[in-house]
């Protein structure tokens, strides 16, 4: 029995994409335990944690566009799984395309509100 081997580059893409999930993964479990942390500081005696909020939403942030990058690497984008059963290869080609490209210019917008929210913040 012959044993192959992955490419290298296919290799490095699964590490990125294991870590990726994994970073993904704890921001969630971070965000569950802060807005957790907030609901339950409202029916404390004491002053609560002014900055569980703001730690949630970046961490909302960087999940969303780690796992964003998982699903444009293993093309888990929805409009592609509809559009593959079609019979014509050059309009699922051309939804590929337009789906990649729409994804790009919402990632865009996303990097621009994300600077902003940034930018926003103070020390």
């Amino acid at each position: 029995m012959t044993h192959t081997r992955k490419p290298l580059s296919r290799r490095v893409v699964d590490v990125l994409t294991r870590i990726e999930l994994g970073f993904a993964g704890i921001m969630l479990l971070v965000i569950l335990v802060l807005v957790f942390t907030q609901a339950a500081q409202r029916y404390t005696p004491f002053e609560g944690l002014a900055w569980t909020g703001e730690i949630s939403r970046f961490g909302l942030a960087w999940m969303t566009f780690s796992v964003a990058g998982v699903l444009i690497t293993l093309r888990g984008h929805i409009a592609l799984e509809v559009v593959d059963t079609l019979p014509a290869p050059r309009l699922i080609r051309v939804v590929q395309v337009g789906s990649l490209l729409l994804v790009a210019l919402i990632a865009l917008g996303l990097s621009n509100e994300a600077w902003g929210l940034i930018q926003t913040q103070g020390p």
